[in-house]
């Protein structure tokens, strides 16, 4: 048998093993585990060092050499000798080494000694795209600090860094707006963004618009574009590195994942994920006084329009909550309404029957959960709180009002935690260094507590998404808080 051939059929037998893994456990949980036993063979090969998109070495600092301040402190530098599993699941790696396989790994993301880019003469793009979230300034602050502190004392020239407006629908306009340090120290301290942000459905609907877009880059000498955003946003940035690749021209694009619903595939947390959960269990257990002391039942919607992170785990942190209710929960029911209205009706007995006086109770819902799929958010929670009230009927000596909040707009707005301030600094240099050193068509991840160089292929290709396992330790512990265990 040849070489690749051989490769090939132990993948696929690594592919059957994981198959009846997934069989035997929880087969839709839209982790790590099922993307791997689904699409293994692409995986495998998109993660070889040798597969990484990298601009040739143009200037390469040498052990003793006098480095720029960015790396003065900079014990340990980055090679393709860096790698980390994208998995840590000792089931699974065992898999390949029956195989005598290295299990797929990602590229550490680091400081590198080689560089593509002159770091004096770079011309930067950052474009903030889709919705706002909090640790956005941050982000965008330490890429242009990052950037200035790759410019030595004695230099007479600095890169221009240019912050987009509107997100890809001011880049394709060339809403440009020039960045320094000295600009941007004081927006680590707001909520917002300040760039503004936006989303574009010419990206999903034009095709030219992307190479629009990519002779925009050229025409303007960009160098390197930061693309900060969700899923929509690291598809537009994979799109926009595709079209480059296709042109031959030497733009290094990197993706920085920015979504409070916390559901990029390879990311153990978004930034913005800790602050919003944060806040939003503050909420719950304001919300939870007022019920109490007003004999109500109060019905909170938060963000997760697919996944359910934010519902569940602010939840979970309040520990005022007597349900949530998130996507997962209803994703193999053909007629989620039946589903959706029986948890609703549990939840209510519940709380009459814990005769607590006035009768009182906080029930969690995501976005995401919708009595029927073509419902926007807004007419879901009517529904629900429909469901509710019809079931409040059956307890008619029981006076109990149900009121809703929605607070996305109060949460995401504001300035992050001290977790994100650190997270937002850690993605934004690391993406700076990785970008000069020339790597391109990838995002910054933080994986197993390690940062890490994913291609964007991986995160926008793959028919598998990032999603709450509901057969797992964390699911079950949340649930069995609910009944006060």
């Amino acid at each position: 048998m040849a070489p690749q051939e051989d490769l090939d059929a132990k993948l696929e037998q690594i592919m059957n093993e994981l198959r009846k893994m997934q069989a035997e456990g929880d087969a839709a949980t839209g982790g790590t585990r099922q993307a791997l036993a689904l699409c293994l063979t692409d995986i495998y090969y998109k993660t070889k060092p040798q597969n990484y998109l990298r601009y040739n070495t143009i200037k390469s600092y040498k052990l003793g050499d006098p480095v720029p301040p960015a790396l003065e402190y900079i014990k340990r530098f980055c090679s393709s000798k860096n790698r980390r599993y994208l998995i840590a699941d000792a089931e699974i790696l065992q898999l390949f080494h029956n195989e005598g396989l290295e299990p797929p790994s990602f590229l550490e993301a680091g400081s590198y000694r080689e560089l593509a880019f002159e770091p004096e003469q770079v011309r930067v793009g950052i474009v903030a795209s889709g919705g706002v979230a909090p640790g956005l300034n941050t982000v965008v602050h330490n890429i242009v600090s990052r950037h200035e502190g790759y410019v030595t004392p004695d230099s007479r020239v600095k890169p221009t860094i240019l912050g987009v407006r509107g997100g890809f629908k001011g880049l394709h306009e060339g809403k440009y707006k020039e960045l320094t340090s000295k600009d941007t120290a004081d927006w680590v301290h707001l909520g917002g963004c300040e760039l503004g942000v936006g989303r574009d459905r010419e990206m999903k609907n034009n095709p030219g618009y992307i190479e629009e877009i990519v002779t925009r880059l050229y025409l303007d000498k960009i160098d390197m574009l930061y693309v900060i955003g969700g899923d929509g946003s690291m598809t537009g940035a994979h799109k926009v590195a595709e079209q480059i690749k296709e042109k031959g021209y030497k733009i290094s694009v990197v993706g920085i994942p920015k979504t409070m619903d916390n559901d990029v595939l390879w990311c153990e947390e978004t930034f913005g994920f800790d602050t919003t959960i944060n806040e939003a269990a503050r909420m719950i257990r304001a919300l939870h006084e007022d019920v109490k002391a007003t004999g109500r039942l109060g019905i909170i919607q938060l963000f997760g329009a697919e996944a359910g992170f934010v519902a569940e785990f602010a939840a979970l942190a309040s520990g005022e909550c007597d349900a949530f209710l998130i996507p997962e929960m209803f994703q193999d029911d053909e007629l989620p309404r039946k589903a959706i209205e029986r948890k609703v009706n549990q939840v209510v007995e519940q709380i009459i029957m814990q005769g607590e006086e006035p009768p009182h109770g906080i029930i969690v819902v995501a976005e995401g959960v919708k009595p029927d799929r073509s419902q926007d958010r807004d007419q879901s929670l009517a529904e629900i709180v429909n469901m509710a009230q019809k079931a409040l009927k059956q307890y008619p000596r029981i006076k109990l009002t149900v009121i809703t909040n929605q607070p996305r707009h109060l949460i995401r707005a504001i300035p992050p935690t001290s977790t994100d301030q650190i997270l937002c600094r850690r993605l934004a240099s690391l993406a700076v260094d990785c970008a000069l050193a020339g790597y391109h068509d990838i995002m910054i991840s933080q994986l197993l507590r390690e940062y890490v160089m994913v291609p964007l292929a991986l995160v926008v290709d793959l028919p598998v998404k990032k999603r709450l396992p509901v057969h797992e330790m964390l699911f079950g512990m949340a649930m069995a808080s609910q009944a006060g265990i």
